[in-house]
């Protein structure tokens, strides 16, 4: 079975995993994940952090930005935009945005306010969605490559850290040489450093 087999195998597993995690547990589990997170130092040092909104049963972070802004109050929240069939890039958003339809994947945005665009140099810490995560850090996304793109533009000591549940978490990830691992691993129950 070639690269590609493998991981759309894996994704259709590990989403299964992840949507069987009841909404109950869910509440329980993305408010131990804020806890785990916001402990990170460097966390507690970033002035601009890039999120995702959750979509597909990803680990939402709706309480993980609620508990950032108020331990950070200057902190930038920034979220991505896509741009292109393969490009995306992070803007700032406002109370009232509805980040359900700005920050839908399937959405190109071809023009955005350039006051509200983050140059990827800006972001100190950066949240990756993913299908599932391995214990050496690879990630499985969802299969569009916008993030294996994006990282690259980011500064040396950008801290990644990829969010999940502990049901995403599996032995090995299949790669290729795009792919590229995060700094941490952050579930509800524990965080790994690998960098």
């Amino acid at each position: 079975m070639d690269t590609a087999s493998k991981k759309a195998a894996l994704r259709s597993q590990l989403r299964a995993a992840r949507k069987a995690i009841t909404p109950e547990a869910r509440q329980e589990l993305e408010a131990a994940f804020a806890d785990r997170l916001i402990e990170l130092p460097e966390i507690k040092d970033a002035r601009c952090i890039g999120v995702y909104y959750a979509e597909y049963s990803e680990l939402d972070l709706t309480v993980t930005i609620e508990k950032l802004r108020a331990q950070i109050p200057d902190v930038s929240i920034v979220y991505p935009l896509v741009t292109s069939t393969t490009e995306m890039v992070f803007a700032r958003f406002e109370a009232g945005d509805d980040l359900s339809e700005l920050c839908n994947p399937k959405r190109l945005f071809t023009e955005f306010a350039d006051v509200r665009l983050v140059e990827p140099a800006d972001l100190d810490v950066l949240l990756l969605p993913g299908v599932g995560f391995d214990k050496r850090g690879y990630r499985l996304g969802q299969g569009g490559g916008y993030y294996d793109r994006y990282l690259p533009q980011l500064r040396k000591d950008c801290v990644t850290i990829g969010t999940a549940f502990d049901e995403q978490i599996v032995d090995e990830v299949p790669i290729n040489e795009y792919d590229q691992s995060v700094d941490y691993l952050v579930t509800p129950t524990q965080v790994v450093k690998l960098a």
